[in-house]
């Protein structure tokens, strides 16, 4: 769908699949699939945007349940950018929930890479 002026917003489903932009279909496929899979990212927990101090090019907030956390980090710009985390993690278990990755904080500051117009998805 166009979403163009009218009468293009009333634009019926392009169901023509070799016409659809199957890159951000398969992309919202999986989101779903992981707010399906760690409740935290649907409707449990309480929210918290993180304060813009901590980077400007970057958009970020947590959801929390009290044991879990999930810090969503998005950057906003078109460069790389080094998000840190403003939280202790030293010797905690992160997972990269997006990436399948888990890793243990080895120290007290800990910066997220992020690409331009990137973004993490983190559980501690």
């Amino acid at each position: 769908m166009t979403g163009g002026a009218d009468p293009g917003c009333r634009k019926c489903m392009e169901w023509d699949h070799a016409k659809q932009d199957r890159g951000t279909f398969e992309h919202v496929q999986r989101l779903i699939s992981l707010r399906k899979e760690h409740k935290l990212l649907a409707n449990d927990g309480t929210f918290t945007f993180m304060p813009a101090e901590i980077n400007e090019d970057c958009i970020a907030y947590t959801k929390s349940d009290g044991e879990k956390t999930i810090v969503i980090i998005l950057n906003a710009a078109d460069k790389n950018v080094v998000y840190p985390l403003p939280f202790n993690l030293k010797g905690k278990k992160i997972t990269d929930i997006w990436q399948d990755q888990e890793f243990a904080a080895d120290s007290d500051d800990i910066g997220v890479e992020l690409n331009p117009l990137g973004f993490s998805i983190l559980q501690f």
